[in-house]
This record gives C-alpha cells, structure tokens and sequence, in this order.
C-alpha cells in the first residue's frame, strides 16, 4: 500500500486512479467493502454507484469530519426521526469514513467497512489508511485539475471549429488582420473578391490587395469602394472593420 501511495501521483485519469485506490485497498487491508464520494459542486458523488435513494450533501458528515483522520460510522438513530448521511451509510455497511483534502479544499470522503468476518480496524491500520489517503487526495486533486482543463480545451477548440465554419460558409468576403493591417486569414469568399489564391494571402498588406489606403474605425459603418478585377470588370463593394 506505501508503494502504492507513491505510484498513485503518476496516475491521470481519475477514474482509473480512483478504481485503482480502492481496489489496493480492499486487498491491502482484507476489507469487506470500501467506496469514495468525491466532492462534485455540493454533493458527494461515489465512485461505485450505490443503492441509494438520493446524494449525499457535502455537509451532511457534518464539519467536524473535515478536521479529523477519521470518524467512525453508526446507525444509532432515534424512532422516526429521517436517517442521517453517516446512518444511512452505517446501513450500506461502511463503518469508517475518511476525508480527503488537500489544504483547504475538500476532495471527498473514502468510506470503508470492517475486515472480514466483521473485524474492525485497528489503530495501524487506520494509521496506514489516513496516510495513504493523504497521498491519494492529492492525486486525485491533480487529475480533476487535469480533466477540468481538457475539458476547457474541447470547448475552445469546438468553438474555434464553429467559428472557422460559420466564416468560411459566408458569401461575404472576411479576412482576420493583425494590427499591422496584414491578413492572417481569410475565407474563400475574400480570396474571390480579391483574385488571389487563398494560400497566398497569409502576410500580405491589405492595401495591396485592395485600394483602400486607411481602414474605417471599427464598428463606424460602412466604407464604399470600387475596383476593377483581372478580367477589367468594374466592382462595387462595401467594407467594414469590425474590432
């Protein structure tokens, strides 16, 4: 299990090391059960579902778990009064349940049972599971940091792609400029209306490809212009800048 604490910081993807956590550790420590709800907005989500009516809040261990290694789980509760997180986990049959955190940042609760044929942990290996957890809360902290930025990174690239789509599909000739008034690039429809290959724009100063020696202020309206294009016609266009 110590090995395994250093192995887990090289691990990514957060449902492998979670599966992998939970699985050393019931082999590790002979365990009848053990699961991990993580930490998802205020709710503590497990890692293996469970046959519960509905989610665990992420206060409802109350603070006090937050503060300590461990705290061990009842089912005590009075007649008729609505079972409590840590009773309803008692019937799951956890009996331990142990947070993560890494500074103040609360990372999820690793909840355990007893050993097999019901017996219950001692002081070690409490000891062992607090350190390994430490390590662990760290790891996981790294991957959901690392999946978070995937996932920031999907969206900017599908909004790029859609950008890029809706620019390209429109009749109107645009180009992207940088702010020297050089094109940085343009869709099908400028290359057209400026008779220049599209591969060929990249760089070029837009008053060499039209005649328009100053750029109209952004968003300032329309500029009106006429050219002639390579087989002499006389064009009519309108331009503008948009910041």
């Amino acid at each position: 299990l110590s090995k395994f604490g250093h192995d887990l910081l090289h691990e990514r993807d957060l449902q492998s090391l979670s599966s992998s956590l939970l699985s050393e550790l019931q082999t590790g420590l002979d365990l009848e059960q053990a699961n991990l709800y993580l930490v998802e907005d205020d709710s503590l989500i497990p890692v293996i579902p469970e046959h519960i009516d509905e989610l665990l809040h992420l206060t409802g261990l109350g603070e006090r778990i937050w503060e300590r290694d461990y705290e061990s789980l009842t089912g005590v509760a009075l007649p008729d009064s609505t079972l409590d997180a840590a009773q309803r986990l008692f019937l799951l049959g956890y009996r331990y349940a142990c947070p993560l955190r890494v500074r103040d940042r609360r990372i999820g609760v690793c909840v355990t049972g007893y050993k097999v044929e019901q017996v219950p942990l001692n002081s070690d290996a409490l000891l062992l599971v607090r350190q390994l957890l430490n390590q662990a809360a760290l790891a996981i902290e790294n991957a959901q940091l690392l999946e978070q930025l995937q996932r920031q990174l999907t969206e900017v690239l599908e909004l790029k792609q859609f950008n890029e789509e809706i620019i390209e599909s429109s009749p109107a000739g645009i180009a992207v400029l940088d702010a020297d008034d050089h094109v940085l690039s343009a869709n099908l429809a400028f290359a057209a209306v400026v008779g220049i290959e599209r591969n060929a724009l990249r760089r070029r100063a837009l008053s060499d490809l039209l005649p328009v020696d100053r750029l109209p202020e952004p968003d300032s309206g329309l500029m009106k212009f006429q050219v002639e294009d390579h087989h002499g016609r006389r064009r009519y266009l309108q331009l503008s800048v948009a910041s």
